[in-house]
Parts: C-alpha cells; structure tokens; sequence
C-alpha cells in the first residue's frame, strides 16, 4: 500500500511540473501585460521601463528558471494588478468558495446520481428505468452556461426567489450548484445505473436472496458495495471535467471562487496569478486523483495488487 500511494504522489509532482511548464510558454506567446498597465498612451520608453521592473525583458530561459525557484519556494510574485498582494495569496483566499461549492455540487450528484441510478438498475427496462436514460441523455445535450443563465432568468429575474451573484447563504448556493450538477449527473446516473445491473447478476447476489435476505438489506450491504469500486475510480478521472464546469459556473454566477479569478487573470495577462492558480488546481486535481485512487486501493485490494505488480 506504502508503494502505491508514493507511485501516485510521484506521478502527481511529475503532472504539477509538466503543467508548470506548459502554462509558463502558453502564457509567454499570449501577450505582454505591460501595455494593459500603462494604457495607450505610455510611450516606448516607460513600457521599456516597466518591463525591465517585471523582469519580462529577460531571456524565456532565465524567466523559467526563476519561475521555477520561486515556484518551488511557494513565491509567484506579486499580482501584477492587485499592486502589493502576494499571487499565491491572492488564489488560496479563494479556494475555500472553490471547495464549497465543488463539495456541495459533489455531494448532490453522486446522491442523486445513487438514487436515480440504482431505482433504474432495480426497474431495469421499466418506464422509471427509460424515463432516467432519456433525462441523462437529455441532460447531457444541454449546454451547462446556457442552463446556468436559464436559471437566473427564471429565479431570480422573474421570480425574484435567488440571487444571481455572489456567496454567503444556501440561497447564492442553489443555483451554482444545480447547474455543476446537470453538468456532472448523465454520467454518474449511467455508471451507477450499469454497474448495478452488472453486480446483481453476481451468485453472491443471488445466494443472499436465497438465503431470505430483505432486497434493502441485499442492495445495500452486498450489492452497493461492490458496485462502488468503478464509481470511485470515476471520481478520479472525472477531476479534471469538474472543474471545467466550476470555471463555467463560477464565471456565469460571480461566484468569488480560485477558477473566476484565473479566468479574470487570464484577460489581464496576470501572469503570477495565472500561474499560481494553474499550479494551485494542478495539486487540487492531482490531490483529488490520489485520494480516489486511496479509496480504490482500500475497497478493492485487488488494485493494490495490480499496481505491485
């Protein structure tokens, strides 16, 4: 187990680094900052100053490697728009509304996602059964930001029921999340959905029925979990997808969450802050990639055989 779980912290130092590199050259070709900081009237002379001040007439090579060392120091620099704040800073004041929202968007789906999936795996064929496949399928095909601005059009435009903006109460949560929800539901619905018709086909399943077992008492204590393991792993590989959908959700909603600000960053060429949210969701993703792979590993010993192999 001690060697799985440091084959997988290796592999996440490697993909921080590589996404390092890749954000610092994509963020090199994108633009200079200097002539969004002085404006349009600077001459040639004070945007040459202000970049010998940034250090961004140094050789690319030079620029890496300080990135680098600050990198490793926990030192992006200073936001090159919010004068005198420290970039790191500036994005770890915003994890915790990033995190609030993702658990409370995580948590919805995967109960939903239990509920609907495994009624349908139950009534498999039934019309509970195609009514949950036609709404995933439905759901799926709709664009996440254009249901997001459906949302505030309905609650809080017309109805006046929810703000539209901001954080603070489970009122500014509702909308945010159900959006990350539609987002995230079809897939998790089908895999569990899939995966529970699959176990309850097993001889466990059908010995424990024989046996007289209650059917709450076999779906939950046998069949649940085994049917975990792929779900579980599921949450690793969808990561990534995740926080696609909290840069859509954030962006559309002001929610003052780390994926706004980079999004916010990025037009203003802010590179510290750029790169110091890139780095920060790169350790967010790959911490949430280790942890399912942990959960994995701990339900289904077989994994960590695999992985000793």
């Amino acid at each position: 187990m001690v060697r799985y779980l440091a084959l997988r912290i290796v592999q996440a130092i490697v993909v921080a680094f590589l996404i390092s590199l890749a954000t610092f050259f994509l963020l090199f070709v994108a633009g200079n900052p200097v002539h969004l900081m002085v404006g349009e009237g600077a001459t040639t002379g004070q945007i040459a100053q202000l970049s010998h001040q940034l250090g961004l007439d140094r050789p690319i090579l030079a620029r890496y490697i300080r990135f680098v060392a600050g990198m490793l120091a926990g030192n992006f620099g200073e936001s090159l728009f919010m004068r005198g704040q420290p970039a790191l800073g500036a994005v770890l004041a915003r994890v915790p509304a990033t995190l609030e929202l993702g658990a409370a968007a995580l948590f919805s789906t995967l109960l939903l996602a239990f509920i609907l999936g495994i009624a349908a795996a139950v009534k498999r064929n039934g019309p509970f059964d195609h009514a949950v496949l036609f709404g995933a399928a439905l759901a799926q095909g709709v664009p996440s930001f254009w249901f997001g601005i459906a949302l505030i059009m309905l609650f809080s435009v017309r109805l006046h029921w929810l703000p539209f903006a901001g954080m603070g109460t489970w009122r500014h949560l509702m909308m945010p999340c159900a959006t990350l929800d539609l987002y995230l539901l079809p897939t998790f619905v089908r895999l569990v959905r899939s995966r529970f018709i699959d176990v309850l086909r097993e001889d466990y399943i059908r010995t424990a029925r024989a046996k007289g077992l209650a059917e709450t008492r076999v779906y939950v204590r046998h069949a649940l979990r085994n049917a975990s393991a792929p779900i579980i792993a599921a949450l690793g590989l969808q990561s990534g997808h995740f926080f696609g959908g909290v840069v859509v959700v954030e962006t559309i909603f002001g929610w003052p969450g780390a994926a706004s600000l980079i999004v916010g960053s990025v037009a203003q060429f802010d590179y510290p802050v750029v790169q110091a949210g890139v780095i920060v969701v790169a350790l967010m993703i790959a911490l949430s990639n280790l942890l399912a792979d942990t959960a994995l590993a701990l339900s289904d010993p077989r994994v960590r055989y695999a992985s000793s192999e």
